[in-house]
């Protein structure tokens, strides 16, 4: 059944962290979620990090706790999907974009991407906006070949099964 439901989903990853967290500690609701309350916990931790670059700190703290009590987001912080999976890695992935570490950040756009489809667009954005600041191939390179070949590797062999009802919209 879980196989089934794997390969008609589109929070890849989050499936295969969830299968992992139920088949080492056995089926629960609990488990069912660890992967995802996890992936809340370095959410917060990402957008703190991303934030410590605001140097006025009531506006620092202000908008970390607008962003991290954001209602959608405590939501899909524990449901069992790869929402916030793939929030946490867009986030750090973001964060080392900022500090020009592009590869780290390619790694992390690919994880963001197999573990929830629907953050390609953001990161397809943050591919855009490297090449329009960096003018340069090679960082914008860095970035969106380890994102891209990772996300076909993790997500390509469920998608080349999926049909058009096996989604959203």
């Amino acid at each position: 059944e879980f196989r089934r439901v794997l390969f008609r989903s589109n929070h890849i990853l989050s499936s295969i962290m969830v299968k992992l967290s139920v088949t080492l500690g056995g089926l629960s609701p609990f488990k069912l979620r660890l992967p995802s309350l996890i992936a809340g916990f370095f959410l917060t931790l990402g957008v703190f990090w991303l934030l410590k670059r605001v140097e006025s700190w009531p506006l620092r703290w202000a908008a970390f706790a607008l962003v991290c009590l954001h209602p959608l987001l405590l939501d899909f912080s524990i449901a069992a999907r790869g929402y916030s999976l793939s929030l946490a890695f867009f986030v750090w992935g973001l964060y080392f974009s900022m500090e020009r570490r592009y590869l780290v950040a390619g790694v992390l756009q690919g994880l963001a991407i197999a573990s929830n489809l629907a953050i390609l667009f953001p990161v397809l954005a943050l591919i855009v906006a490297v090449a329009m600041l960096e003018r340069r191939i090679k960082p914008v390179l860095n970035l969106a070949l380890p994102a891209l070949l990772l996300a076909v590797l993790i997500a390509g062999p469920s998608l080349r099964r999926a049909h058009k009802d096996d989604f959203y919209t």
